[in-house]
């Protein structure tokens, strides 16, 4: 909001080239803001990187990932794991977070990213989606969420 106000405060003003000291401010400010911008970024470092790991892993064909003991549902497991791992990252480098209402908030992140991992499978050569991996991937998420709120009651 604030860019686009002063965009459009002094945008006339830049038309006209006489006028340098407007120019110069309203790079100064954009870059300024920018920069903030890629600070934020830069506090959700973990989130990214296990991210990015969620993304390898889910479009990776299936025989080449590590294989775990042959339980029946153990895939279940994984997602589970690893969307709570996620979602504990978000919360803990998400400064905002005061109530359970923000955090419910901060659920969409983890949920739709799940979502859209399984979604991604369609396009791989040997993966198919499953929404049983989407509940467990939800689920994962709202678990870190509770088990998070607790953690954080007791130790204030």
């Amino acid at each position: 909001m604030q860019i686009s106000v002063f965009h459009a405060v002094f945008q006339k003003r830049l038309l006209h080239k006489s006028n340098l000291f407007f120019a110069y401010l309203y790079k100064k400010i954009y870059f300024c803001n920018m920069t903030i911008r890629l600070k934020k970024i830069r506090n959700y470092y973990k989130t990214i990187a296990c991210s990015i790991a969620i993304l390898i892993l889910s479009i990776l064909p299936g025989k080449t990932l590590p294989k775990f003991p042959e339980i029946q549902n153990i895939d279940k497991v994984e997602h589970f794991a690893a969307y709570f791992l996620l979602t504990i990252c978000l919360l803990i480098e998400s400064k905002q977070f005061r109530t359970l209402k923000q955090g419910v908030l901060l659920l969409l992140y983890p949920i739709t990213y799940g979502v859209l991992m399984e979604l991604l499978q369609f396009f791989t050569y040997d993966r198919t989606p499953s929404l049983l991996d989407i509940v467990a991937n939800s689920l994962g998420a709202i678990v870190a969420l509770l088990i998070f709120q607790l953690i954080r009651k007791r130790h204030g």
